[in-house]
């Protein structure tokens, strides 16, 4: 029972991402964010896919905790590659983006990152 409430908690949490100088919040449809693996290991690279950001955009990062990481162009989608820096838990994911001149920030979700295993 108390599973379900811990990932909704997680999970609104991942929507109140501080902005940073400069940056706006984002009032439209959030875009959306693909990891995999789905249920990442510490030490694991997670690839992330970024999709239904303003098709005008210039440039796109995705910000987990407070790392930036930048993201290319892969069709209409936007791919980057990182490995959190975490020993496990709830990972804030948000999508930074460049519209014209104006540089915005919208909420990409919460990954949990299971803890390695000591042993058997």
């Amino acid at each position: 029972m108390i599973a379900p409430l811990l990932w909704l908690l997680l999970s609104s949490l991942g929507l109140m991402q501080p902005t940073a100088p400069g940056v706006k919040s984002w009032d439209g449809k959030p875009p959306i964010v693909i990891t995999r693996p789905t249920e990442p290991i510490a030490g694991d690279i997670i690839t992330a896919v970024v999709a239904k950001v303003p098709r005008k955009s210039l440039s796109v990062a995705v910000v987990a905790a407070t790392e930036t990481y930048p993201a290319r162009r892969a069709g209409g989608l936007w791919q980057t590659s990182f490995q959190p820096k975490t020993e496990g838990g709830p990972l804030n994911l948000s999508v930074r983006f460049t519209v014209g001149k104006q540089r915005y920030s919208a909420p990409g979700g919460v990954v949990f990152i299971k803890p390695k295993s000591t042993g058997p």
